[in-house]
């Protein structure tokens, strides 16, 4: 895989915001964070997984603040439009909760049954999506699906995925992440089949936008896709577990270039090991979830109109 400059956009090093590099369990410390989220003061909350907690670093902090312990692992995180409410995935107790931040309070908003295939359960949360009217999105991995719980609701609706694991244009194999544009069409990271697929709303199949041609290491392939965002000018952001690098598809392009990492695991500012999480913060800077150097990395992008999400 080439990793020359003429493939990194804009700044290739990163400035390290949440952990120290170093796994532990400390308030400075981060232990395979999974997912992070910034809110419009630019603090940074990260699902610390393998500490079964969420932890809020203040900008500019070298310490974090526990906010949610658990005794299951914390995955995915998404801050609502207000910034008043983090949803977050407990992926071992297969629920997604709803924390106030104002209060602390938690609800428990979708599955809460254990884990299972049915409709009101949930089997590994490894992605959630919260839409303006509240309507939250599952990545349901082990179920191989994805789920729009609405607000209120004890069971779930199947949108896209048949709850088996396949390579077909209606099946998902361990889908990982999910975005959802205005028009309401789901754009997922179907992980094991090294993919992002399209679904428009309603749709009982979706279409691959990338990984046409299979798994790649290449710049048109995909390896372990962990998450995807799409900004207001149509730009496609994944996170490539395996490639070890962020990867920007423009509108209509089958080939992508590098924007975050080197494309090789390594330690260094200007590298990742084994990227999950991705997201941007109000100025369209992007934060990785740089899981396997257990801390969260921020990328200048220099990108503040693109670089809002799209929805």
């Amino acid at each position: 895989m080439s990793t020359t400059s003429s493939f990194v956009w804009h700044h290739p090093v990163g400035v390290t915001v949440a952990g120290d590099g170093v796994l532990g369990a400390n308030s400075g410390r981060l232990n395979m964070p999974w997912d992070v989220a910034i809110d419009s003061q630019l603090n940074v909350y990260v699902a610390d997984a393998f500490n079964n907690r969420i932890q809020f670093w203040a900008q500019g902090s070298a310490n974090g603040q526990s906010l949610v312990v658990s005794n299951g692992t914390i995955t995915a995180l998404y801050l609502d439009d207000s910034g008043k409410y983090l949803y977050y995935c407990d992926e071992d107790n297969g629920n997604v909760g709803k924390l106030s931040l104002s209060n602390l309070t938690i609800t428990t908003i979708a599955g809460g049954n254990g884990p299972g295939s049915d409709y009101n359960q949930i089997s590994a949360c490894g992605g959630i999506y919260v839409d303006p009217m509240s309507n939250v999105y599952v990545a349901d991995t082990f179920n191989h699906r994805i789920m729009l719980w609405p607000p209120l609701s004890t069971t779930g609706t199947l949108i896209a995925g048949t709850g088996v694991q396949g390579h077909g244009n209606d099946q998902l194999y361990h889908p990982l992440g999910i975005f959802v544009d205005r028009a309401g069409n789901s754009w997922i990271a179907d992980t094991w089949n090294s993919r992002i697929q399209l679904w428009s709303k309603g749709s009982s199949h979706g279409t691959t936008i990338i990984g046409q041609h299979g798994a790649g290491s290449n710049l048109d392939g995909l390896v372990s896709p962990m998450s995807v965002i799409v900004d207001s000018c149509g730009n496609i952001y994944v996170s490539d577990f395996r490639k070890n690098c962020i990867m920007k598809f423009t509108p209509g392009a089958h080939s992508g270039l590098i924007v975050a990492g080197t494309g090789v695991d390594g330690h260094s500012s200007n590298q990742l090991s084994d990227p999950v999480g991705i997201k941007f913060d109000k100025n369209g800077d992007l934060y990785v979830a740089d899981r396997g150097n257990n801390r969260v990395q921020k990328f200048i992008m220099n990108n503040s109109v693109c670089g809002r999400y799209e929805s």
